[in-house]
C-alpha cells in the first residue's frame, strides 16, 4: 500500500523526501514498543558480535555497490574487480570470524542441516527474485509505458491487492485438498 503514498508525494515534493518520513513512522513504533512490550532475556548472556556485523555490512555493501557498477560499466573494469574481491574477502572473514567468536551472529551449527541450508538458499533466491521482479516491473512502467509515478504506483497497487484478495481463498483450498489426500491415504487400503 505504500506505492501510492510515496508516489504522491513525489509527484509534489523532491524525492529525498521519502526518506525522511519513515523517521517520525520509527520513532514512534519505538516509543510504543518501549512502553507495551515486556523484556524478554535470553538465558545466557550475549556480546555484540563487532566484527561480524563490520564483515557482514562490507561483504553486502561491496557486493551491492560491485553489481551496480559492473552493471553500468563492466565487469571487468579493474575497479569493479577489486570492489568484487573485496565483498568476496569479507565474506570469507565473516564466515571464519563467525565460527572463531563466542557469540556469533548466526548459529553456524544450523548450517549443518542441509535441510536448513536449502531452506535458507531457497528462501534468499526468492525474495532477491522478487525484489528484482518489482524493480524492473517499476521500470518498465515508467520507462516503457511512460506512467507517471502514481500511475506506476497504482499498476502496483492492483497486483498487491489482488495477492491479498485471492490469497486466503487459494490457500484454503490447497490446504484442505492436500489434508483430504492425507486422509485419504490414512484410511484407504487398497485390496489385493
Amino acid at each position: 500500500m505504500g506505492e501510492g503514498r510515496w508516489s504522491g508525494i513525489l509527484d509534489h515534493f523532491a524525492w529525498r523526501l521519502i526518506y525522511l518520513l519513515p523517521i517520525p513512522a520509527s520513532l514512534l513504533a519505538v516509543a510504543f514498543a518501549a512502553r507495551l512490550l515486556t523484556d524478554s532475556r535470553a538465558p545466557g548472556s550475549r556480546r555484540l558480535d563487532r566484527p561480524g556485523q563490520i564483515t557482514a555490512a562490507l561483504a553486502i555493501t561491496a557486493l551491492v555497490y560491485g553489481i551496480i557498477q559492473g552493471g553500468a560499466e563492466s565487469f571487468t573494469e579493474p575497479k569493479v574487480m577489486v570492489v568484487l574481491s573485496t565483498a568476496a574477502v569479507a565474506a570469507v572473514a565473516f564466515v571464519l570470524l563467525e565460527r572463531a567468536g563466542s557469540s556469533p551472529m548466526p548459529d553456524l551449527a544450523l548450517f549443518r542441516s542441509p535441510a536448513f541450508t536449502a531452506t535458507a538458499l531457497i528462501a534468499m533466491i526468492s525474495f532477491l527474485g522478487l525484489i528484482g521482479f518489482f524493480f524492473a516491473l517499476s521500470l518498465y512502467f515508467a520507462m516503457v509505458q511512460r506512467l507517471s509515478t502514481l500511475d506506476a504506483a497504482w499498476c502496483l497497487l492492483y497486483r498487491y491487492l489482488s495477492k491479498q484478495i485471492g490469497a486466503l481463498p487459494g490457500v484454503q483450498t490447497v490446504e484442505t485438498a492436500l489434508s483430504l489426500r492425507r486422509i485419504k491415504q490414512l484410511t484407504y487400503e487398497p485390496t489385493r
